[in-house]
Order: structure tokens, then C-alpha cells, then sequence
């Protein structure tokens, strides 16, 4: 193996041109911090719909119907798209409907008015 070759790759003008390029983005995130947010935003629901999403799987697996039921009202606060906001709460609805959990059936509709 050649530790020459291999070397160069840590060359420290190499190190200030990552580090450069590093430092400039994040003054451009600083300057224009909607963009940030917007960046910052856009990966955090990914995330929270990544494990809405496993914890959907999980409750359904293991028959837990009000799990299931709270997993979907909250992952219908996630999605940006209405009508899929509206199905994943109207399944949510049904399924508190069909275990008697009048308490969920009103804070699911709350949660519907009050995000309308």
C-alpha cells in the first residue's frame, strides 16, 4: 500500500478547503435563517414520520387498538398533505369509535376543528 497516496487525502490545505466550505455554509445558514428553519423543518417531520410510521407497525402488530388509534391522530398532525391528514384521522376516529373511547372520539374531532 502506498502511505504516500494514502496521506494526501489529510493534507492540511485539504482540511481548510472542507473547513472553508463548512464555515460558509453555516454563515449562510446564520444570514438566512428561514432557510435553516425550512431545512431544519423538513428533517425533523421526516424523522417524526419515520417513527410514526414503526410505531404504527408495532401497535398494530401487537393488536393494541388505542395505540394504534393515538399513533394515527398524531401522524395526521405530521402530514402536510390535507386530505391524507383527514384519512389518517377519520381511521383514528373509527377505531376509538370501536373500542368505546368516548374521550379520544372528542379530542380527535378537536383536533380536527382546531387544525382547520
Amino acid at each position: 500500500m502506498n502511505n504516500t497516496a494514502d496521506s494526501s487525502i489529510w493534507q492540511t490545505s485539504k482540511l481548510d478547503d472542507v473547513f472553508g466550505i463548512a464555515k460558509t455554509k453555516l454563515q449562510q445558514a446564520a444570514i438566512n435563517f428561514d432557510l435553516f428553519s425550512q431545512i431544519y423543518y423538513m428533517e425533523s417531520v421526516a424523522i417524526r414520520e419515520s417513527n410514526s410510521l414503526t410505531a404504527l407497525a408495532f401497535y398494530r402488530g401487537n393488536s393494541d387498538r388505542l395505540g394504534e388509534a393515538n399513533v394515527l391522530l398524531e401522524f395526521g398532525k405530521l402530514l402536510s398533505d390535507p386530505q391524507a391528514s383527514l384519512n389518517a384521522y377519520a381511521e383514528s376516529q373509527a377505531i376509538y369509535q370501536q373500542i368505546g373511547d368516548r374521550f379520544s372520539q372528542g379530542r380527535t374531532l378537536f383536533q380536527y376543528i382546531s387544525d382547520a
